[in-house]
């Protein structure tokens, strides 16, 4: 059997017609022996953070495998006996567990057990240095072959022209084309071809262009897509002189890694519902497919076109379409599928192409020639605009030196080593290396100012030295943790608020316990007076950004966020995309009308699924809490709509925006995370990534801005 990865897959985010879970097609390819698989959602890539994350899940186990072999070649490679070394180690822990039991059982006046005799083990033979090293070499590769790639990709839309041109007549329709991010480099391309397709080319759909493509084409691959592409819709049309000439645009822009891509779904039951037209057509543009393949040395790759996971899911997407398009089931006119759109296994593509054998090899080529990268990096915060009369980077790089800042940083707010000379490097390291820490401290110089200036109006001058020794902790931190210009800009955007008529909050949550926040008006509330906790907001053990939870009346919080793009500039600032699922209640509604049911009997059943505030009451769990409700579906004339809701419940539905998250990134957007907007206003551009990813993914910051309808007076 030769061997095969999915390259063309779409989930439950290509909102229009994918039922696929991010996690259901991992698990099969996995199960089934895949080594990797792409996700290809229709105009986006929402999927494509949930997909690393799932993936990086799946693949700790063997990711700790490789780090141990990996340290053990090490050792070896340096002449130590590996085996030798672990067979010590072992015993020492042991020794030291028994060592603990005894102790434990003789402070508490107990009779020793007796695993606290431990008697050291002779020490058996091991095999020669040598030995062990080429045998660990092979169990690296062993372990780096079991890792499961994921290869982020997008079904984009091409424009027939360029994407600025709207003209129905001549760019209504649109090319499908898959395209594969194969590195890093490749990811950020495809994330500013993505986003561009959705803020400057939306028509219709999200469209990109030639031009962009062969501007951004470094690191991609693409696929010439479903029957839908422009090569294929040329074939089909008898344009063949336009066919070639795309293949040849496609070949000199993309060279090797332009692939022309087949596709079968052949219906075979004859008494399935279901589309037979695409089929007939798929084969007659494979013919022409193959042949301009072999003409112009362009190699082929077979795919499946995936919506749903399994075969038996085939109806149940079926009536997904339905509720999308808004048609009945018996609608004769409406969208139907192949049905053959299922995530089949290696046995079953090898089966519908074998006879192009190498069309399924070289979807495990591609799979190859992508690289294992990640798309997770720590916070950066975006850079504060600090008046040029108080300091400058410039200025701060004549006046201190590099090691000046690293013991500035790696040292205590009273100047005492705290840090290993290893664990401080380390420490640098993680801010960004010593020429970040210039940045960092003028950033920390001036919110000390503002704070100071803030603390003497709120405690008087000279300061109380409690309040003083409580300041400068909470700024040591801080500053060494990498975050003064976070509290700069929220001090920034909250002051303007106030100052400008947007009511405030007073402040709430672990934010509440800053004493610097306090100063700096980002809360009302005086954590000494209170005896609040600075370190429940931020602690030096803690790995995640700290997290102002901000109040802002609704009816005014848009010109906070105004003032936010004006100040940090509009390519920089977005909101933060919402998805809304098919729940318990909803999905039993939408399916009963796919199937033409009786509106008033589908409602009866549905408002029997129980509601309780703060708790996600799926199907399942109405069965179990409520008798009626079991009793009612398990009629005969519920057994479709039950089985079918079952399947779309949960499943996104549609998009929407965040009420009051912002992202704020060092620079453009587009070079840390995809971007949406369906309706070409820039008001309404938001990230891809939900608030859950981007908080803690890009270089950027999210304030969480909440909205309510009523401040009280202070």
């Amino acid at each position: 059997m030769q061997d095969f990865v999915h390259l063309h897959v779409h989930t439950q985010y290509s909102i229009l017609d994918g039922q696929a879970s991010v996690s259901r097609l991992v698990d099969k390819a996995m199960k089934d022996g895949m080594r990797g698989m792409a996700i290809t959602d229709h105009g986006n890539m929402m999927a494509i953070k949930e997909f690393f994350n799932y993936t990086t899940k799946k693949n700790s186990g063997t990711n700790a495998d490789i780090k141990m072999w990996k340290k053990r070649i090490a050792l070896l490679e340096n002449g130590e006996d590996a085996a030798l070394k672990e067979w010590v180690d072992g015993q020492k822990k042991k020794q030291k567990e028994a060592d603990e039991l005894r102790r434990r059982a003789e402070a508490n006046d107990e009779p020793i057990p007796a695993e606290a005799n431990f008697v050291p083990e002779a020490q058996p033979e091991f095999p020669p240095i040598a030995d062990q090293l080429a045998t660990a070499r092979v169990e690296l590769v062993a372990a780096r072959k079991r890792l499961f790639k994921p290869i982020f990709g997008c079904e984009m839309y091409v424009a027939p022209r360029r994407l600025d041109q709207m003209e129905k007549e001549k760019d209504g329709r649109r090319y499908h084309l898959i395209v594969l991010a194969k590195n890093e480099t490749g990811y950020h391309n495809l994330v500013k071809l993505v986003s561009k397709s959705w803020t400057d080319g939306f028509y219709v759909r999200p469209r990109t262009d030639r031009f962009e493509l062969e501007a951004h084409s470094e690191g991609l691959i693409v696929c010439s897509a479903c029957i839908a592409g422009e090569v294929p819709r040329k074939i089909l049309s008898g344009d063949l002189e336009g066919a070639e000439e795309a293949v040849q645009w496609y070949k000199r822009v993309f060279g090797d890694n332009y692939y022309l891509e087949l596709q079968r779904h052949e219906v075979k039951d004859p008494d399935q519902r279901a589309n037979r037209e695409t089929f007939p057509l798929q084969q007659r543009a494979n013919a022409q497919l193959i042949e301009l393949a072999r003409k112009y040395d362009v190699k082929l790759v077979c795919t499946n076109d995936c919506h749903f996971v399994e075969q038996e899911d085939a109806e149940a997407h079926d009536r997904l379409i339905c509720l999308s398009t808004n048609r009945d089931l018996d609608d004769p006119k409406r969208m139907l599928y192949s049905k053959q759109e299922w995530f089949k296994t290696r046995a079953e593509m090898n089966e519908v192409f074998a006879d192009v054998p190498e069309a399924l090899a070289n979807t495990c080529d591609i799979c190859d020639q992508v690289e294992f990268y990640s798309i997770d990096h720590a916070p950066i915060m975006p850079n504060f605009a600090i008046p040029e009369e108080f300091g400058t980077e410039e200025g701060y790089r004549k006046k201190y030196t590099d090691e000046d800042l690293f013991e500035e940083f790696t040292r205590d707010e009273n100047g005492n080593v705290v840090l290993s000379r290893e664990d401080a490097e380390q420490k640098v390291k993680k801010l960004g290396g010593c020429d970040k820490l210039y940045r960092l401290k003028l950033e920390a110089d001036y919110l000390a100012e503002l704070t100071y200036i803030g603390a003497a109006k709120l405690y008087g001058d000279p300061l109380p030295e409690h309040v003083r020794e409580r300041i400068n902790f909470e700024l040591h931190v801080m500053k060494t943790m990498g975050f003064p210009g976070y509290f700069l800009i929220v001090q920034d955007f909250i002051n303007w608020s106030k100052r400008n008529g947007v009511p405030v909050g007073p402040g709430r949550g672990s934010g509440a316990g800053s004493l610097v926040a306090y100063c700096l008006g980002i809360t009302d509330l005086d954590p000494l007076h209170y005896g609040l906790l600075f370190e429940r907001f931020l602690n030096p053990e803690r790995v995640s950004m700290p997290d102002f939870d901000v109040d802002f009346c609704q009816h005014n919080r848009d010109r906070t966020i105004e003032y936010v793009k004006r100040a940090y500039g509009k390519e920089a600032v977005s909101q933060i995309v919402t998805f809304g699922a098919m729940g318990a209640k909803a999905v039993v509604r939408d399916v009963g009308r796919a199937l033409n049911m009786g509106y008033g009997e589908v409602d009866a059943l549905a408002k029997l699924i129980p509601q309780k505030p703060g708790m996600d009451i799926t199907i399942d769990k109405a069965l179990e809490m409520e008798p009626d409700f079991k009793a009612k579906s398990e009629r005969p004339e519920y057994k479709r709509l039950m089985a079918y809701s079952r399947k779309l419940e949960g499943i996104t539905r549609n998009l929407g925006m965040h009420a009051g998250g912002v992202l704020i990134a060092p620079g453009k957007l587009t070079d840390f995370c995809p971007l949406y907007n369906a309706d070409g206003k820039p008001e309404n551009t938001v990230s891809q990534y939900d608030k859950k990813d981007v908080e803690k993914f890009f270089d950027l910051i999210v304030e969480n801005v909440k909205e309510f309808d009523r401040i009280n007076a202070r």
